[in-house]
């Protein structure tokens, strides 16, 4: 019989969304050119090698790919990205490369693995991509920090004793105009529960690392 070494009861499957904006100056590991660089990614069960949209010759490739991976915590805690430089005659180069801390991230308080942005939307690129809404978040984070129920009257929102309002999405409809009401009191939740932050909307630079540089960056 398979020992389980987590009950189940303990065990979460997440989806992770990865978003690979661009790397910036990367050493060159060809002679006569820049890289030919690309990513791969690895994360539980899944290794994704994406060779085919490599970056010819820069230094600063543009990459902007998004990657969906799955997996379980907390059996899956860490995930690996390396960029690599595609090579046509001999095997391709490794860039460099860097981890991240899932677990971490899914189990603060902060919503680091999340990042609060500034707008609601319901549909198209920017839809709202968190399984929970802001006014749900805010409910919650309420009754975490024991502050009264939001109230919403007249475009503004009253949060533990803070009231605060935005002139933003006129033509929205009601359930947008909530739901950036409450987003709104998110993003200032740190004047409602002792300077308590949530992580706003950011792009994470990291750096990368070769195995045989000995901790110094590519």
């Amino acid at each position: 019989m398979e020992r389980q070494l987590f009950p189940i009861s303990n065990v979460l499957e997440i989806v992770v969304i990865v978003y690979v904006v661009q790397a910036l100056n990367l050493t060159s590991r060809d002679i006569m050119s820049e890289s030919d660089a690309y990513i791969v990614l690895s994360y539980g069960n899944r290794r994704v090698r994406d060779r085919a949209f490599y970056i010819p010759n820069q230094a600063s490739p543009v990459f902007g790919r998004r990657f969906e991976m799955r997996g379980m915590l907390p059996r899956d805690q860490i995930l690996h990205l390396s960029v690599y430089d595609r090579d046509f005659v001999s095997s391709d180069d490794l860039i460099g490369s860097t981890t991240i801390d899932i677990e971490d991230r899914f189990r603060s308080k902060h919503l680091p693995s999340f990042g609060l942005p500034k707008h609601y939307t319901s549909r198209g690129f920017n839809q709202w991509r968190h399984q929970l809404k802001p006014s749900e978040m805010l409910l919650k984070l309420c009754e975490q920090h024991g502050v009264e129920k939001p109230r919403i009257k007249g475009g503004k929102i009253t949060v533990g004793g803070q009231e605060f309002g935005t002139d933003a999405l006129p033509d929205a409809t009601e359930e947008c105009r909530t739901e950036q009401l409450c987003l709104l009191a998110l993003h200032r939740f740190k004047h409602v529960a002792n300077g308590f932050l949530l992580t706003p909307e950011h792009v994470e630079t990291r750096s990368l690392y070769h195995p045989q540089r000995g901790g110094i960056e590519q």
